[in-house]
């Protein structure tokens, strides 16, 4: 099974996570060793459409990361449809490319940015702080020295997510 991989020595990774039948979002971004700078976890109201969710998501997770790191960044997403349209040079002229231009122009900002995929068990610190958002339909941010927390919140929203499926 999968699982996260840290990101080079002096990198942040942030990894994203959006469940679109509610919408919420979650992300955690992470130094190399492991310990977590911030997550935020929150709930959206009167989006239906899966891929606009997607970019608002996106979109959001970068402004938070524009405020908090300064160091070459790595974003990651289990949406390979999103990352995809990220590495496109062709530019969409709807509501969902309008967005993602303004996620190039927020990504710009830091000192080096990287967009992948990665599958849905190695992003499972993401998830949970998502579902999070999705059951309490609310926001909630955490910053650093909360790694032990985060941690046991990880353990206990990931086993309950998993075992009541």
């Amino acid at each position: 099974m999968p699982k996260w991989s840290p990101p080079p020595q002096g990198h942040i990774k942030v990894n994203t996570d959006i469940e679109t039948n509610g919408v919420s979002l979650g992300f955690a971004a992470r130094h190399s060793n492991d310990q977590i700078l911030f997550t935020d976890a929150f709930f959206y109201s009167g989006i239906s459409d899966p891929t606009i969710a997607e970019a608002l998501g996106i979109r959001q997770t970068l402004l938070q990361a524009c405020t908090w790191i300064r160091e070459p960044t790595l974003l990651e997403s289990n949406c390979l449809g999103i990352i995809q349209f990220l590495h496109s040079p062709t530019v969409s002229d709807n509501y969902v490319g309008l967005v993602f231009e303004d996620v190039r122009h927020l990504a710009s900002k830091f000192f080096s940015y990287s967009f992948s995929h990665i599958r849905r068990e190695a992003n499972s610190l993401a998830h949970v702080f998502d579902k999070h958002a999705l059951i309490s339909h609310s926001r909630k941010i955490w910053i650093e020295n909360t790694s032990r927390l985060l941690y046991l919140l990880y353990v206990l929203i990931y086993l309950n997510a998993f075992t009541s499926v």
